[in-house]
C-alpha cells in the first residue's frame, strides 16, 4: 500500500502503519485465514461476525477482542 501511496503524492499521510498516519483497519478471527492465500481466504471465507476488531482513522469503531479472549 505505501507503493500506491507514494504514487497517490500521500505517503505522508497513508501506505503504511506509523504514528501519526491515517490508518483504517479490521482484525478479524484467524480460522477462516489461510496462510497460502490471505487476500483470497479473507474475501472467500471471513463474515462479519468473524470481526474482532476495527479501527477508522486510527480509532477503535468496534471491539469484540474482549468477548473472544474469554470464549
Amino acid at each position: 500500500t505505501l507503493g500506491g501511496a507514494r504514487a497517490l503524492g500521500m505517503a505522508d499521510r497513508v501506505g503504511s502503519l506509523e504514528a501519526g498516519k491515517d490508518a483504517d483497519l479490521i482484525a478479524v478471527a484467524g480460522e477462516g485465514v489461510r496462510a497460502g492465500d490471505p487476500v483470497g481466504s479473507l474475501l472467500a471465507r471471513v463474515q462479519g461476525e468473524d470481526v474482532l476488531l476495527s479501527l477508522i482513522a486510527g480509532e477503535i469503531r468496534y471491539n469484540r477482542t474482549e468477548v473472544a479472549a474469554c470464549a
